[in-house]
């Protein structure tokens, strides 16, 4: 009887903790969105005055699920060059505007999106990429209608919204390029290492109760968000961007995802950045860096 007892303790705790991390992860603590703006702002990430020069339009889409989603456009006149600029888990579309001038600069349309959940967008929860990428593809679809179906359209995305880029990718050809800044290869290894290096658990018992119950919750298998297994798909030219110092999407990933990538991939590690920090810890080189790939793939 008490090893009934025990093992009824272990499956309960084993579920308990699987709940706490599929919490985690589809419900995370998302960064209000005007104080998202001033941080940026007051950090001195991009030039406010210059910002807040451009015409913009507030812009919603419905997603495939009934959801509605947020971004900002910026128009250039007589542009037939458009990037979607996505941003990375539990932040919002502010985390992209210090991109914004690099692609401005280089006559581009500018999409800002709040990933479902985040931002202005609604949504009670976040699938990292699963659901997201076919949100990509409804942002898309708006930009056709908006600019018309000859505008080249590349997407640049930063960790959680950098993954999401290379999902998107595999099932999309209307996309023209991507980079692809910090990225994690795939939902489950970011899991799995992310419990050691946090938490100091392993893998086993607790990433399988939370697969679990996040597919009950979400319909939603860790497996399902790999982008190891879309960029193999990939048609289109791949830039991706890590930094050297990244800990907690590691340089590794974008290592392993530029060498299963067919066709034309580039990489480039940033010495000395962090997670999501290698535009600030060097902002020439990584601008020159994607002029070069811009120029390369004939945009």
């Amino acid at each position: 009887m008490i090893l009934i007892y025990i093992a009824a303790f272990i499956l309960i705790a084993t579920g308990a903790a699987g709940y706490i991390l599929s919490r985690i992860s589809l419900n995370p603590k998302t960064h209000d969105y005007e104080e998202s703006y001033r941080s940026e702002v007051e950090a001195g990430k991009f030039d406010d005055e210059w910002f807040r020069s451009l015409e913009k339009e507030d812009v919603y889409i419905q997603s495939r699920d009934g959801l509605k989603l947020h971004g900002l456009w910026y128009p250039l006149e007589g542009s037939q060059k458009t990037i979607i600029l996505s941003h990375g888990y539990s932040y919002t579309l502010y985390g992209s505007v210090k991109y914004m001038k690099m692609f401005h600069d280089r006559g581009f349309n500018l999409l800002l999106i709040d990933h479902r959940y985040h931002g202005l967008s609604e949504g009670k929860i976040c699938t990292m990429g699963h659901r997201e990428k076919m949100d990509h593809v409804g942002w898309v679809n708006w930009i056709e209608n908006r600019v018309g179906r000859d505008t080249m359209i590349g997407v640049h995305g930063e960790s959680m919204g950098a993954t999401t880029a290379l999902l998107h990718g595999e099932i999309d050809d209307r996309i023209g390029f991507i980079i692809a800044d910090c990225p994690f290869q795939s939902l489950r290894d970011q899991f799995r290492y992310r419990l050691k290096v946090q938490f100091k658990m392993p893998a086993f018992p607790l990433l399988y109760a939370g697969n679990f119950i996040s597919k009950i919750r979400a319909g939603l298998f860790y497996s399902d968000v790999s982008a190891l297994n879309a960029v193999n798909k990939i048609k289109v030219p791949v830039l991706f961007i890590h930094g050297s110092s990244d800990v907690y999407t590691t340089p590794s990933n974008s290592i392993n995802l530029k060498k299963a990538k067919s066709g034309s991939a580039f990489l480039y590690l940033v010495p000395g950045a962090g997670h999501a920090e290698s535009y600030e810890t060097d902002p020439e080189n990584y601008r020159k860096v994607v002029y070069r790939f811009l120029d390369n793939t004939g945009v």
